[in-house]
């Protein structure tokens, strides 16, 4: 199997979990995409969205953010994971255009 062939497959999943609401468990599998496809900043940024994802429930459970505030940031939250995962196949794709 060509590695952008398993890239995609793969992220089907994080898709997935992010569609049935599993933010934590997305951003989980998005951190072993990356290890395994790119380099040293994009697994930065996971890290950040992991430990964003953390700061977002820990304001919840303090009641410091609403239920709609919340249910916004784990949006944008996922919309990052998406984006960042759409740039890496870009990338892993370009060779073959080529």
């Amino acid at each position: 199997m060509n590695q952008s062939h398993d890239f995609v497959e793969r992220s089907l999943e994080v898709r997935n979990l992010i569609a049935t609401s599993d933010l934590a468990a997305a951003i989980r599998k998005a951190m072993d995409l990356v290890k395994d496809f790119s380099g040293r900043e994009d697994l930065d940024e996971v890290t950040v969205y992991s430990m964003t994802l953390r700061e977002i429930e820990g304001a919840h459970r303090r009641e410091e953010l609403k239920f709609d505030e919340v249910v916004d940031r784990k949006k944008k939250l996922a919309r990052q994971v998406l984006g960042l995962l759409g740039a890496i196949e870009s990338q892993l794709l370009e060779p073959a255009a080529a």
